[in-house]
């Protein structure tokens, strides 16, 4: 949303189909946010989701894990080409997650290789 507000442009890396995706990982209080924003054609591009189809439960940690890796790896590429050091924000209520895959993953993976993290507290959005 903001990045949309500063008529800035937002990349989204999935694991999986957007369908799937919103189903398993957009609460309620998010969808109406969510599909507003996803409108936005303009300013909201999709990578090509990182599998076809949605894995088996025993397999969405994994799936959900490899979107992380994915979105480092193509902000650190991008930051390079720019010759710039990426900024990671993360809308976050600073609680551990469920596992593999989750915001707090992401947030252990970008410190694992050095990085500060902005956290936005969800609790104050």
């Amino acid at each position: 949303e903001e990045l949309v507000r500063r008529d800035l442009t937002a990349t989204v890396v999935l694991p999986f189909p957007l369908e799937d995706f919103l189903t398993l990982s957009v609460g309620h209080q998010w969808k109406d946010r969510s599909a507003k924003l996803l409108q936005d054609k303009k300013r909201i591009a999709f990578a090509s989701p990182l599998k076809s189809q949605r894995p088996p439960d025993a397999e969405l940690a994994i799936a959900l894990a490899d979107a992380n890796r994915e979105v480092q790896r193509l902000a650190i590429e991008f930051s390079r080409r720019l010759d710039e050091t990426p900024i990671v924000l993360a809308v976050w209520d600073g609680k551990d997650g469920d596992g593999p895959g989750g915001t707090a993953d992401a947030i252990t993976l970008w410190r694992d290789e050095g990085f500060d993290i902005d956290v936005v507290d969800i609790a104050k959005i």
